[in-house]
């Protein structure tokens, strides 16, 4: 309860939820208790946002590797870029990976030449002694980007200057919306 109470103070003192419905508000702050993440802007750990009319909650890229570590699963998030040297080979149970990354040549600082350069992103999970590698290609990241209303209608969104971590965030998400946690 003491939560709740916290998320609703934290959601009545962000202006840009003020025309919110008050059902959508209570929906998006149980989910943030449920969850038990704070809304803490500065953890980055989960938001409510405004989209339309209503409050939704988000669980952020440091949220899901939270999420990830309190069931039990180690996770490893690494950004390819093409001047990297990359290969994934799977036999279909055991995948080995080799990855070099060209650190002199990466830009990841530069939003636009992330959004040139970006292949994908590895995701590798570790869970009881199971290590899993899963690689999200960018046309997959930007597709589940695509539904985000701030890059539909392009007024200002996270993806204009945080796009590196927004795409690692989206592709923590796929994989693990995939696994049991």
């Amino acid at each position: 309860r003491e939560k709740f109470t916290a998320i609703l103070i934290n959601v009545a003192l962000d202006d840009s939820l003020s025309t919110c419905s008050p059902k959508s508000i209570v929906k998006a702050g149980l989910q943030a208790a449920e969850l038990d993440l704070p809304l803490n802007k500065n953890m980055g750990l989960a938001y409510i946002v405004k989209y339309k009319a209503d409050a939704e909650f988000q669980v952020g890229y440091k949220g899901w590797q939270l999420l990830a570590k309190r069931a039990g699963i180690k996770l490893n998030v690494t950004p390819v870029f093409d001047c990297d040297e990359f290969e994934m080979v799977s036999d279909g149970f055991d995948t080995s990976v080799k990855y070099v990354p060209d650190l002199d040549a990466q830009e990841d600082h530069n939003p636009e030449w992330v959004n040139s350069h970006l292949r994908g992103v590895l995701v590798s999970t570790k869970e009881n002694g199971d290590v899993s590698h899963k690689f999200v290609g960018l046309g997959k990241i930007k597709q589940i980007a695509g539904v985000s209303p701030s890059v539909r209608k392009g007024n200002y969104s996270p993806y204009t200057q945080w796009n590196l971590e927004m795409y690692m965030g989206k592709a923590i998400k796929y994989v693990l919306s995939k696994m049991p946690m």
